[in-house]
This record gives C-alpha cells, sequence and structure tokens, in this order.
C-alpha cells in the first residue's frame, strides 16, 4: 500500500462540513438535510435564532463555542474543536460540522476536520454556504468583474510583503483582531491598527474612503456600511464583524495600447 493510500476503517462514520449562511434565511436546503439527518451536529452558529433553527432539525446539537476563552490562543482552540468533531466520526457517527456563514472561508477547524476524516478513511466532504462576502457584493454594489478583486486577513496583509493592485477593489478581513492570536479579551485594542492604516495612506492617500462593512445577521436588521477617510479610521471602527473595504483608485494605467485596439 502507497504512503498516499489509505484503508477504509471499519466504522461507518462520515462528516459532512455545511455553511449557515449569514443571515438565518441562508441555510441551504441541502445544508438542512444534512444536520437533519446526523447523529451528533457541531456548531458555530453565531446568534441565538440559528442555534434554535439547528435544535428544531436535531436535538443533538453541541455548540463549539464552549473552546473560545480571553487570552486563549487560537491555534489551541481550533485543535480542540478539530479533536471533538472527529472523535465522535471515529465512532461511526454521522457527524455534521455547521460553521457560520460558508464554511471554506476563514474556517480553519472545518478544513483541517474534513482533510483529516478524509486521510483516516471516512468520508468527507464540505458544502458551500453564503460568506460575508457574497453578502458584500449585494449590500454594497460591488461587482469583483469590474476591477477585479483582492481579499487578505488583516495580520497577513500587514505583517507579511503582500503586493496588491490599488486598481482594484481591496477587502481586509478581521481588522478588529489585527495583530491579536489569543481570543481577544473585553474592549482589546487591536495591535496592529496604525499599522494597517499607515500602509494604507502610503498608497492611497489619506482623504481615500474605506468603507466598515457588517452583513446584517438578522431579519429586518441592515447591513452596516460606513465609510470614513481612511487616515479618520479609530480602532473603535473596527467591530468583531467588520470588514474593512477599500475602493479602487480610479485611472488604472493601460499595459498594452496595441491590444486595446483589437477589443471590440
Amino acid at each position: 500500500m502507497s504512503e498516499k493510500q489509505v484503508a477504509r476503517p471499519k466504522s461507518n462514520g462520515w462528516l459532512i462540513s455545511v455553511g449557515l449562511g449569514i443571515n438565518v434565511g441562508q441555510m441551504t436546503s441541502d445544508a438542512r438535510n444534512v444536520i437533519a439527518k446526523a447523529d451528533v451536529v457541531f456548531s458555530l452558529a453565531t446568534n441565538p435564532i440559528s442555534h434554535q433553527i439547528l435544535l428544531d432539525l436535531n436535538p443533538n446539537v453541541h455548540s463549539l463555542h464552549v473552546y473560545y476563552s480571553p487570552g486563549k490562543l487560537r491555534p489551541v482552540t481550533y485543535q480542540e474543536m478539530i479533536d471533538a468533531v472527529l472523535t465522535e466520526v471515529r465512532k461511526g457517527k454521522r457527524v455534521c460540522f455547521a460553521a457560520y456563514g460558508h464554511p471554506g472561508v476563514f474556517g480553519y477547524p472545518t478544513h483541517m476536520s474534513v482533510k483529516i476524516a478524509r486521510e483516516e478513511g471516512y468520508d468527507a466532504v464540505m458544502l458551500p454556504g453564503v460568506s460575508a462576502e457574497d453578502c458584500l457584493f449585494a449590500d454594497l454594489g460591488l461587482d469583483p468583474g469590474t476591477f477585479g478583486c483582492q481579499s487578505f486577513e488583516s495580520t497577513d496583509f500587514v505583517f507579511r510583503e503582500r503586493i496588491w493592485d490599488p486598481h482594484s477593489l481591496l477587502i481586509i478581513w478581521q481588522v478588529s483582531v489585527i495583530g491579536i492570536l489569543t481570543m481577544p479579551k473585553k474592549n482589546e485594542i487591536p495591535r496592529g491598527h496604525k499599522f494597517l492604516i499607515q500602509r494604507l495612506v502610503d498608497v492611497y492617500g489619506s482623504d481615500h474612503p474605506g468603507i466598515l462593512y457588517e452583513a446584517a445577521s438578522l431579519p429586518l436588521c441592515n447591513p452596516r456600511a460606513d465609510e470614513k477617510s481612511l487616515s479618520l479610521l479609530m480602532p473603535k471602527d473596527f467591530r468583531p464583524e467588520t470588514t474593512l473595504v477599500i475602493r479602487p483608485l480610479d485611472n488604472c494605467p493601460r499595459a498594452n495600447e496595441e491590444f486595446g485596439k483589437l477589443i471590440r
């Protein structure tokens, strides 16, 4: 047997990771079916209504939020979640891992749970869901096909030499925890805020607007879409749900005039 071949386990457990969407009405019919037929459901729902919907579909729901605690390193928390999910799969259970939004977007525990389960020979798949990015395009009226779109996690964006095109849309995620590798403590100020703002101002200018975006997670609620000049953005503007969106600069230079003559 080659190293890549894995013997099928004796148990018939499986794992399916599904997304709950951002708004409670965005759960897909496929996700509902998986939740209903699972033996156990592990949840990363972010509001009581979503959690109750899960309980209505399946009474055996366990919240993974119990593994979070202030000051605890996120990799430790994620590994505990993965261990909890895989323990049930290895028992031969039909397991559903239900995550907020899209399970594959900022979903290290969901990705790794599926990856490890597959490596151990279990059936494991991930189903797509509605992500915050999907809501962003709709709420802000932005089309990634118009100017292109770039997406970065905030700490990675500032810490590494990321090269991006300021003439394309820029989306920066998790700005409220930039520079914080643990579960943030109450009222903790993001340590990398000033570095992020300075990097953006150096490229776009101090007056260029940034959009503080938050998708609506409950019915009858409106999304947040506050515009402020980059130089005026303060740490208090960044809430846990906030995504920073930077509109592209105008007048993107042309790279090939000869090609331009061929465009019809």
